[in-house]
């Protein structure tokens, strides 16, 4: 179950007021606002993160984290990210209360390009968000930030879930949440059934989305039916440092000299 409380007093005010309570016992060190309420209905932001866990170094895992509410112009930030990458396959991490409708599918289809894996989480950066101010990445090409990935109760919901399905392989566990609704036109409609196809998503899942007014999460089993997921997972399971200590590591197992 997840929005009975928090949709009370917001999950932004919940996770704050949860981390203030954990800071004054002394539990948890002080982190920036942005880092615990993921400020997930501001325009999606979007940054490279590498593993913050100093035992894995020189060679730690790294992710795309994408954050935030989904726009027109998402998909020019995306693929300006991905140019970075310059060939490697970083998984993306991904958060949004979604957004716009066709700019997702844009993104979707931009990770299936790429053959990116994907799942849902949140990402806590170790000293600073990117978009803070005076907020630098950690690592000397200027591109990796430091932070840690985690489930958490993280969601995808509305157009994220356009996005979600572009992931070759696609993660998502009991900890997360995928919400649906009618929250484009129904003129949408042959143009979503269209690319929802394209990326091998059953197509009883498009009735479901425009019958829906108001947000629905998917059950485990309609997720699975409709191949939204291919393995249940959580987002650990790309991002966690004890990958790269395999024979043979993954492609986000990046290896990097030094930090600024």
């Amino acid at each position: 179950m997840r929005r009975s409380y928090l949709n009370h007093i917001g999950p932004s005010k919940f996770l704050l007021g949860l981390f203030t309570t954990l800071v004054l016992l002394g539990i948890a060190a002080p982190v920036s606002a942005e880092t615990t309420d993921g400020g997930l209905h501001r325009p999606m932001r979007i940054a490279i993160v590498r593993e913050a866990e100093d035992k894995c170094e020189p060679l730690c895992t790294e992710w795309i984290y994408a954050f935030g509410t989904i726009e027109q112009r998402t998909p020019k930030l995306l693929a300006k990210f991905l140019k970075q990458l310059d060939g490697r396959r970083l998984p993306v991490i991904v958060e949004s209360p979604g957004g716009e409708t066709y700019a997702a599918m844009e993104m979707g289809r931009m990770i299936r390009a790429k053959q990116l894996d994907i799942a849902v989480g949140h990402t806590r950066f170790q000293k600073c968000a990117p978009d803070e101010k005076n907020c630098k990445p950690l690592w000397t090409d200027k591109i990796a930030y430091g932070g840690s990935s985690y489930p958490g109760k993280a969601s995808c919901d509305s157009a994220c879930v356009y996005l979600f399905v572009g992931g070759f392989a696609r993660l998502r566990s009991d900890q997360n949440f995928m919400g649906v609704h009618m929250g484009t036109s129904a003129r949408a409609k042959p143009d979503v059934e269209a690319y929802l196809g394209e990326m091998g998503i059953g197509s009883g899942l498009v009735p479901i989305i425009f019958s829906t007014k108001k947000l629905r999460d998917l059950t485990s089993e309609e997720m699975r039916d409709f191949s939204i997921v291919t393995d249940f997972g959580n987002s650990n399971d790309l991002t966690s440092a004890g990958l790269c200590k395999k024979e043979f590591p993954p492609d986000n197992c990046i290896l990097r000299s030094s930090t600024n």
